[in-house]
């Protein structure tokens, strides 16, 4: 019997997100750019027992190199919305107000609810058009970069994830400086490490 959530999925918000250019695996969505990079959009089972369906829902970015180096590292090749290198989560304007618990991150939709699902879909959409445009390494750099950018949203730190991002376009100042400041504070800096081996490799 498939499940409600699965349901949703391939009825409701396959179709949206391939108009989009965004394909299903599993709950995940995503979109690759010509480099390999890829856009995620992650849909995680939550149950709270308020409506049919019930999820929290992430988006991400996962760039060739941070793939490729947590592969090494662990010897795990993660392309699922867990293993992406800057992701957010999408909070739902519902929860809040119905549940007993400030679970404002878990969205909650009956089948038949066409207002929530229109909400969900808005948001979606907003999210994959910002998607589409991070999924170009060059706007993902700037973002990182920023010091705007809560460190939260990284998987790695704000120096590690910069190192890794500008490996693919060969030595520079910017990434020079970066290394050195990662092996200040450990000449044994494993990103440190992996890029520098792969910058002489190329």
């Amino acid at each position: 019997m498939v499940k409600p959530l699965d349901a949703f999925l391939r009825d409701t918000v396959r179709p949206f997100l391939k108009e989009k250019g965004f394909s299903k695996k599993g709950r995940d969505f995503r979109f690759v750019a010509p480099n390999g990079d890829t856009a995620l959009i992650g849909f995680q089972s939550w149950r709270l027992g308020l409506r049919e369906v019930e999820f929290n829902l992430d988006v991400g970015i996962l760039p060739v190199p941070w793939v490729e180096w947590l592969e090494q590292v662990s010897g795990v090749n993660d392309q699922s919305i867990g293993g992406a290198l800057w992701w957010k989560r999408l909070f739902s304007p519902f929860t809040y107000m119905e549940s007993p618990f400030p679970y404002t991150d878990t969205w909650i939709v009956n089948l038949d609810d066409n207002e929530r699902i229109d909400v969900l879909l808005g948001a979606l959409g907003a999210a994959a058009d910002r998607l589409r445009i991070l999924v170009d390494r060059r706007n993902l750099i700037s973002v990182v970069r920023d010091s705007a950018t809560a460190v939260q949203d990284l998987r790695h730190s704000r120096e590690h994830s910069m190192a890794l991002l500008l490996v693919d376009d060969g030595p520079s100042r910017e990434l020079d400086e970066l290394l050195q400041v990662l092996e200040a504070r450990d000449p044994d800096d494993k990103v440190a490490s992996w890029v520098r081996a792969k910058l002489a490799a190329s």
